[in-house]
């Protein structure tokens, strides 16, 4: 668990989502290789990041890390002589325009694809591969591939990041915690492991119980009543689970509204640059679940 006290960001440089992709892909090369003499053509990777829109901040995070990696591939001999060449195509954070790329991309038969980023756009254009390629790596923890799928997804589930919120509030002695979620795929997603875990045998026994649930739209731009609620239900801790830019909303709300209590949320958001614009609206105690490997804290 990831842990954000005060107004001082001590947030990973690099999104620990971004490295992951980079690790796997580091996996598929083969050994370092003599550079060719003569012009090769190179090896094309098509990457979906949401470079704009509400997710902008992680995209723009791994498309620095994705940028680092392909600047070492290749002053390593690229990939069997040839230089590694990544083509980005932003996503703006719309399924929609996922769908559309993707389709665009599947017409020149890549091998791989990496991206999209965020669960709710990976979920739209899953049905696209699922059982004729190319193999797609998306960044994102969130989906369920079918077994069989030529679709992965990288890092713990969703539903596994959100148990862990829960068991730490709970061995905390908070008992009673309160969710937002948005209403895109990654906030029903949520929703779906938030009905799961509060149903584990093991939380019933201990008490704890999801207090007040409430849902925002992610292009809402105050989210004040949903937290004057929270509030008012005597939750000792929030579960608020989101990506991007959404959650400054509901950070912004939960200052506004006095609401003073710890906040979880998606490892999605644990990106330098966006904890910093938040730094006025950061709550005392920020909490991010994932793995371990995120690197340059402090």
């Amino acid at each position: 668990m990831r842990k954000h006290a005060g107004h001082r960001p001590q947030i990973a440089a690099v999104s620990g989502k971004a490295l992951l992709v980079s690790l796997v892909l580091a996996a598929l090369i083969p050994g370092t290789v003599r550079a060719q003499s003569t012009p090769v053509a190179p090896v094309e990777l098509d990457v979906v990041l949401p470079l704009t829109g509400a997710a902008g901040f992680a995209g723009q995070d791994e498309k620095r890390a994705m940028e680092a990696f392909e600047l070492n591939v290749n002053a390593h001999g690229g990939i069997a002589g040839r230089p590694l060449q990544i083509i980005y195509h932003d996503d703006q954070t719309n399924a929609r325009v996922d769908v559309q790329l993707m389709t665009e991309i599947m017409t020149r038969k890549p091998a791989v694809v990496v991206g999209p980023a965020i669960s709710g756009l990976c979920s739209a254009v899953g049905p696209l591969m699922a059982n004729t390629g190319p193999v797609d790596y998306c960044i994102s923890p969130s989906i369920s591939p079918a077994k069989g799928s030529f679709v992965f997804s990288n890092g713990p589930q969703q539903s596994d990041l959100i148990a862990t919120q829960i068991r730490y509030f709970r061995d905390r002695g908070i008992t009673k915690i309160a969710a937002i979620t948005s209403t895109d795929g990654t906030g029903q997603d949520a929703d779906r492991a938030l009905d799961a875990e509060f149903a584990n045998a093991d939380n019933q026994r201990a008490g704890v119980q999801l207090i007040d649930r409430e849902h925002f739209a992610p292009t809402d731009i105050s989210v004040s009543a949903q937290l004057a609620r929270i509030k008012q239900s005597g939750a000792g801790a929030l579960i608020a689970w989101t990506s991007g830019t959404p959650l400054g909303t509901i950070l912004r709300g939960a200052r506004d509204s006095g609401l003073d209590i710890p906040i979880g949320t998606s490892p999605s958001n644990m990106t330098h640059a966006q904890m910093a614009q938040y730094a006025t609206i950061l709550p005392k105690e920020l909490f991010f679940s994932g793995a371990p490997y995120p690197v340059g804290i402090g």
